[in-house]
């Protein structure tokens, strides 16, 4: 049987098609905003959450992002100790994103701010921004984007408290021993999935945004809605189904007919949404699992080399400059539609991804080299060659 785990072990443990699925979800990730900035709580005629099938896009690009990161992040988890996967996590989130939120504080805020410099400087919510860095999400920058539909200076920010929260629970897992149980960790997803289930049926409402507004006085138990009955809980979900995954990867089989059959299962729960299934737990458990296989399906399969983007995994930076541009565009060009601003903005979206990859993410996975396996071996590899030409040129002077 040919499995997802035989084919990564062809490609040496890289699966070709994950590089360009990862640019592809974050450029529909700008996609699906493009609506939300330039409409902000938009009518049901343009909102894409309540437009028949299209609205599964928008729940399925996160859920595959996060399978995506779980299965790829449980690979490093296996080979290197603790420490050294906590190091290597935090190297590869936190650099791009302390650039983007100063960029976003010095330069993005004053210049579409509507308040006067000093007024804008003097506002300690101005200072506060910077606890995004932490995955405290502030939305907001004073006088910023005021005029615009959207108000959110970076709506996509949302999500990273989850990607933190998904790091310590994989790191959880290593120390509890699920690695060698994996079984536990589908149990321990299934686990989320029910607590939803029982908040649900105890009459606690899903939260109408991603996550409790930290300035903002949240309702008692809002934050542990969020998790279990929330946006985010599909991300929970999702990233421990990555994981388990790739501990199931030699028992995956690679095989067509189950792509076109997990594929089948999401158009037709496309079909039947969309809005009371956004928030439900069981979509999630119905879901996640068929989009896990389509990912991973996905991720092992030959891809076509394309120039600009096999130089460097620009998705992070997308993902994180996506939204700022938009809003930028929005102020600048406030009588064009939704898909002049897309057209507009993914230019200088994809310009600011690569300069953060090759001047910020590629300069740190460079540095972070003795916290990963790769690095390791590339290491080695080089003191292996030097070794041989040092013998090979004593042999020949002998």
């Amino acid at each position: 049987m040919t499995s997802i785990g035989s084919i990564l072990e062809q490609h040496k443990g890289y699966g070709p098609g994950f590089h360009y699925m990862r640019v592809a979800l974050a450029i529909l990730v700008v996609a699906w905003h493009a609506h939300y900035a330039y409409a902000g709580a938009a009518p049901d005629s343009i909102n894409l959450e309540k437009t028949w099938i299209l609205w599964f896009a928008g729940y399925a690009v996160l859920v595959m992002f996060f399978i995506l990161g779980g299965f790829l992040i449980a690979g490093s988890l296996v080979r290197l100790s603790l420490k050294d996967y906590t190091i290597n996590r935090c190297l590869r989130i936190m650099p791009a994103l302390v650039v983007e939120v100063v960029l976003s504080v010095f330069i993005l805020g004053p210049l579409f701010t509507v308040l006067p410099l000093t007024e804008y400087f003097g506002d300690y919510h101005t200072y506060l921004y910077f606890t995004n860095v932490i995955g405290v999400v502030n939305y907001f920058l004073p006088g910023v984007f005021a005029h615009n539909p959207a108000p959110e200076v970076n709506n996509s920010l949302w999500t990273i408290p989850f990607e933190y929260l998904g790091y310590a629970v994989t790191g959880s897992f290593a120390i509890l021993g699920f690695t060698r149980r994996p079984a536990l960790i589908l149990a321990s997803a299934a686990g989320v999935v029910a607590i939803g289930l029982v908040l649900l049926g105890s009459g606690v409402a899903a939260p109408e945004q991603f996550l409790p507004s930290p300035s903002a006085a949240a309702a008692p138990g809002a934050k542990v809605a969020a998790l279990f009955l929330g946006r985010g809980a599909r991300l929970i979900v999702a990233f421990m189904l990555g994981v388990a995954a790739y501990f199931y990867r030699d028992q995956i089989p690679y095989d067509r007919r189950l792509f076109l059959a997990a594929t089948s299962l999401c158009v037709l729960i496309a079909a039947l949404g969309p809005a009371p299934w956004l928030n439900v737990p069981a979509l999630n458990a119905i879901a996640c699992p068929a989009l896990v296989y389509v990912t991973l399906y996905i991720g092992v399969s030959e891809m076509p080399r394309l120039p600009l983007f096999w130089r460097g995994d620009y998705s992070y930076g997308v993902y994180l400059y996506g939204f700022p541009i938009q809003q930028a565009v929005r102020t600048l060009l406030p009588s064009s539609d939704a898909s002049t601003h897309f057209i507009v903005a993914i230019g200088p979206i994809l310009l600011l991804a690569i300069l953060s990859w090759h001047f910020v993410e590629e300069p740190i996975l460079k540095a972070r080299r003795r916290f990963s396996l790769l690095g390791r071996q590339s290491e080695a590899a080089a003191a292996s060659k030097s070794t041989r030409a040092m013998v090979e040129t004593r042999r020949r002077t002998a």
